[in-house]
């Protein structure tokens, strides 16, 4: 359900509100269970912006999730119907949010400025957690466009980890910090080439430390029979873009790019 209100010229508020509802069951052919869940979702979302001045708008939101989330699987270790518990869980939890940007034009529209933040809460781990961001985009020339922009991003563990034996409420949140440098150049009304540079550095992510089997100290390592969750992984990715592209109503329209990439988890 939408519901769209302008009380002033310079004032938009849109409202939103969803549920939704999954279930699934994983059976062998033997129609024995090897897994099942049950998941739902309630949401209210509310943004506005507010033209104060004409050329610096104010974004602004909130939002509020109530989720519930149940399963379990199972290893079956014959054709018997004996089971191993691998995982179970079963939990609800309400998460809370809401952000802020302002932007900027100025320079007569030479320089587009804007930064903001959000803040958000999750009840069952009762942590909350900011998030700033920040970009730009200047004309350096009447054709050339440069620009920039940077943000912090954080991702609450799924109620599955949370509620799990395996993992626990005393999981951080994954953060991500994220860089991005562009430079556009115009070749007329229809053509630009664009070089991106991008740069991402992960932290606090969910992984099984003693998952795997490996050679430590000379020896084999056993894994235990159920490792838990722990935020112990850290990666990053970055890399660029080249993309020439035309467009055109009735000509020629295309584009052509060559992207590189690295990235590495530990």
């Amino acid at each position: 359900l939408a519901w769209r209100w302008t009380p002033a010229a310079t004032l938009l508020i849109v409202n939103h509100a969803a549920w939704m509802r999954e279930k699934f069951d994983n059976t062998n052919p033997g129609n024995l269970p090897l897994a099942g869940g049950h998941y739902g979702e309630w949401v209210w979302d509310s943004s506005a912006t507010w033209m104060w001045n004409a050329r610096a708008p104010l974004d602004m939101g909130w939002s509020v999730r109530r989720l519930h989330d149940s399963g379990f699987s199972n290893q079956l270790l014959s054709a018997a119907p004996f089971a191993r518990l691998l995982d179970r869980y079963d939990g609800t939890a309400a998460h809370e949010g809401g952000y802020a940007q302002q932007s900027w034009t100025l320079a007569s529209g030479h320089l587009h400025f804007s930064a903001g933040a959000r803040s958000d809460h999750q009840s069952l781990m009762g942590r909350s957690v900011v998030s700033p961001q920040a970009s730009a985009a200047v004309i350096l020339a009447g054709s050339t466009r440069l620009q920039l922009g940077w943000g912090q991003y954080v991702q609450f563990p799924e109620l599955s980890d949370l509620t799990s034996p395996l993992g626990g409420v005393h999981l951080l949140p994954q953060r991500s910090t994220q860089a991005i440098a562009a430079l556009e150049q115009r070749l007329g009304e229809r053509t630009r080439m664009r070089l991106e540079f991008y740069e991402r550095e992960d932290r606090d992510l969910l992984y099984r430390p003693f998952y795997d089997p490996r050679i430590l100290n000379g020896k084999v390592f056993v894994p235990p029979i159920n490792p838990l969750l722990r935020n112990s992984s850290r990666a990053y990715g970055r890399g660029f873009e080249f993309l020439v592209e035309r467009r055109s109503a009735n000509r020629l329209t295309g584009w052509a790019s060559y992207a590189y990439g690295a990235s590495r988890q530990r």
